[in-house]
């Protein structure tokens, strides 16, 4: 089937279905083979299905690669046709080789799975064509004979046949090679890489036939920078189409821009420090500059500050027991007294404790008494009183060194008086007052007073006239007599009655007594003297 149309029609299925399969014969090859003129047709061929219709395709191909009574030419062709290997129709290459003077094999390979068409090698006959004046030439192989043809040919109807990205055309009506020529179709393309220090280059090759070579272009360069040290950069060109640094390096000082302080630790904060050429960046650090808050309470046993940083903004808290200063200790009672004690921060406490008396010495402030004041230093002050205290015997207070006035006189318990059948009266030579006081004592005053019914008379009577048994006396001590009658009496005294201190006082007394008829021992008279200091 020859296929020729400027359109190409609509292929509807069943249009080559036929009820009689044609069997093989030995010159006749019933198997369907179409021969298109324009290869654009070769789609709608292929996507025809001719096995579905009882009529397996041979081959489908270009009139410039196919058999074709008008013209063919020799190498590897397109072709479509149904292979019985994948079970479906599928591309294929047709390929004439020439063999001998007279015959070339002919050969189909399956595209899809490589599988040989015509199971093998197929000789066929040359089928020569005018080429030129000299030759002939086979239309399937292209082999040469010399020409048998008187004909000129103009070469006015061509056709071009590929091989790979060769390209070949030929004259349809002698076949004759008229030109050739090599167009790739697209290229693929390497990276570009260094090439020298003014060009990178990049490989390229044909995505059909692989041919190719490299393309040249010159360094397009920037200038980049990169940390070389914390002090310098490092200054290279720098092409980014081959990612290659062109040149030698020079160096230079970083130029930094600075960020803001930010606290790093209670010591020490830190900025960051950037190099706006390389990007390079570090942490430069220096010590706080501290500001410091008053002191503030914080508890019972320390106080508080704030510690600012004004460059960077830390803060924090230092804290410190308190310094107490006490105030003056003031008394609250009898026993205890107060005082304050305050820290600069403004912490207060107050601290109560009993009184630390310091007491002067004892002082007399009597006979029997003396005193001494204690006073502590908040200006708390009392007077204590205590009875003397001689414990030693001494005669002074052991607590203040009083002498002591101690009033001790011992009197006669009794004075022993003998009276004689004839009315003489003997007294005893040895009564005394005795002064164990510590001064001068003064008697100052007697009084006698009669026992037992007798009576007091002066001492001056006569008792010669008296009545026996009237039981009247008359009394006399140291001068001093009774006087009127009666039963007691306060005798006179006159000077001579000073007793001073560890001495003692004779008394030398007497008495007259009226006659009496029976002797008596009895208590007659009770005598009372009357002792005080004497007058200073």
């Amino acid at each position: 089937v020859f296929l020729y149309a400027p359109d190409f029609p609509v292929l509807v299925q069943g249009a080559f279905e036929t009820h009689h399969p044609l069997e093989w014969k030995t010159d006749y090859d019933p198997r369907l083979h179409i021969i298109v003129m324009e290869d654009y047709m070769l789609d709608n061929i292929c996507a025809y299905d001719w096995h579905a219709d009882d009529c397996p395709l041979t081959a489908c191909t270009g009139y410039s690669g196919g058999v074709s009574t008008y013209a063919a030419t020799a190498g590897s062709t397109r072709a479509v046709g149904y292979c019985s290997y994948c079970k479906k129709t599928c591309a294929y290459t047709e390929g004439y080789d020439q063999w001998t003077a007279t015959v070339h094999c002919h050969r189909l390979w399956c595209s899809n799975c490589g599988y040989d068409q015509a199971s093998g090698v197929l000789g066929e006959s040359h089928v020569f064509s005018h080429y030129n004046s000299s030759y002939d030439r086979c239309s399937y192989c292209g082999y040469q004979t010399a020409c048998t043809h008187v004909t000129v040919c103009y070469h006015t109807s061509t056709y071009t046949s590929w091989s790979g990205c060769n390209w070949y055309k030929y004259c349809r009506s002698c076949g004759v090679l008229v030109d050739s020529g090599v167009s790739h179709s697209s290229y693929t393309y390497g990276s570009w890489q260094y090439y020298s220090t003014s060009q990178h280059r990049r490989s390229y090759a044909c995505s059909s036939c692989g041919s190719g070579s490299y393309e040249y272009s010159y360094h397009s360069t920037t200038t980049k920078y990169g940390q070389y040290s914390s002090t310098q950069h490092s200054v290279r060109s720098y092409c980014s189409t081959c990612s290659s640094y062109i040149g030698s390096t020079s160096y230079a000082s970083h130029s930094f821009s600075y960020g803001s302080w930010s606290n790093y630790s209670g010591t020490q904060h830190r900025r960051l420090k950037t190099c706006s050429v390389c990007g390079y960046s570090e942490y430069e650090y220096s010590s706080h500059s501290l500001k410091y808050g008053s002191w503030t309470s914080d508890s019972a046993a320390r106080h508080k500050r704030t510690v600012s940083c004004a460059t960077c903004g830390y803060s924090s808290y230092e804290y410190e027991s308190h310094t107490l200063s006490p105030g003056d200790w003031v008394s609250v009672s009898d026993t205890r007294h107060q005082r304050t004690l305050t820290c600069s921060c403004g912490y207060s406490i107050t601290e109560t404790a009993d009184h630390s008396l310091t007491y002067s010495e004892w002082s007399p402030i009597s006979e029997t008494h003396h005193q001494r004041t204690g006073s502590c230093a908040c200006g708390y002050s009392n007077t204590e009183t205590g009875l003397h205290n001689d414990a030693d015997g001494d005669g002074y207070c052991d607590d203040c060194g009083y002498l002591l006035t101690r009033f001790s006189v011992t009197v006669p318990a009794s004075l022993t008086m003998t009276v004689s059948k004839y009315g003489e009266v003997y007294a005893a030579s040895n009564a005394a007052i005795v002064n164990n006081s510590t001064g001068m004592v003064e008697v100052t005053g007697i009084t006698v007073s009669t026992d037992n019914g007798w009576t007091l008379v002066p001492y001056g009577s006569n008792m010669a006239s008296a009545k026996v048994d009237s039981k009247l006396i008359g009394f006399s001590v140291n001068g001093a007599q009774s006087g009127s009658g009666g039963n007691t009496q306060m005798l006179t005294l006159s000077d001579g009655w000073l007793i001073p201190s560890s001495e003692s006082l004779p008394l030398v007394y007497d008495a007259v007594v009226s006659a009496l008829s029976q002797p008596v021992s009895e208590q007659v008279l009770t005598v009372v003297f009357v002792l005080e200091w004497a007058p200073k």
